[in-house]
């Protein structure tokens, strides 16, 4: 893989960093598979996002949603993994 190298290496240390008991650092180990599964996906995508080949990309489809759903809560909610990357990927910059 040869893409996001970097993000899919934290990532990939992160995720074995938790499978190892000794440490006791698994933060995700008291919530059901479902949950695991939703919030690994979570994590994964927001480390993506960091990878700084996107960033015209995550830039552009932050204002267009922006632009869609100015001020509307309701509509962000809709949207909250996508703000999530963006807010990640600004504090990453």
């Amino acid at each position: 893989n040869d893409q996001s190298i970097q993000e899919n290496f934290h990532l990939s240390m992160l995720f074995s960093a938790m499978k190892d008991d000794v440490k006791d650092i698994n933060i995700l180990k008291g919530f059901t598979a479902d949950e695991y599964v939703e919030i690994r996906r979570m994590i994964i995508s927001m480390v993506l996002s960091t990878d700084m080949s996107r960033h015209f990309v995550l830039t552009k489809e932050f204002k267009e949603l922006a632009e869609n759903f100015g001020s509307n809560v309701d509509m962000w909610r809709e949207s909250h993994d996508q703000l999530m990357c963006a807010v990640l990927h600004a504090c990453d910059i």
